[in-house]
């Protein structure tokens, strides 16, 4: 008996719904520890969930998007991005109850860069 691993291919809607209510699950979780960008990220995924779902539904076709890789410049400019962001988003937490502060926020402004990355097919994401 073949089994079905296309899922969220084949029901879109509810395998958005099961996203959904994980990401409320992680953003509770989050709060609940005060780690508040790691929060701030899941209210981020949840919006692009919604955006990814109605795009597939009501977006236009689009011609496929090659994977590429990106340039020693571009890796660069992407760890000075993360690191610049790292303090600026620490800084500001350390005014808050946060755990971790500037863990938190590293983890939270690398996760951006890398879902911009897979957004755009850079291989080394």
């Amino acid at each position: 008996m073949k089994k079905n691993t296309t899922l969220s291919l084949a029901t879109p809607s509810l395998s958005s719904a099961a996203a959904a209510a994980a990401t409320m699950i992680y953003l509770y979780l989050f709060f609940d520890v005060t780690l508040y960008a790691e929060s701030a990220l899941q209210v981020y995924y949840l919006a692009m969930a919604g955006y990814g779902y109605y795009q597939w539904r009501h977006g236009p076709r689009q011609a496929f998007k090659p994977i590429r890789k990106w340039s020693l410049k571009h890796h660069s400019a992407a760890l000075l991005a993360i690191f610049v962001t790292t303090g600026l988003v620490g800084g500001l937490l350390t005014e808050t109850k946060s755990q971790a502060p500037f863990l938190d926020a590293f983890t939270t402004c690398s996760s951006l860069i890398a879902t911009y990355m897979v957004t755009q097919k850079i291989l080394e994401n």
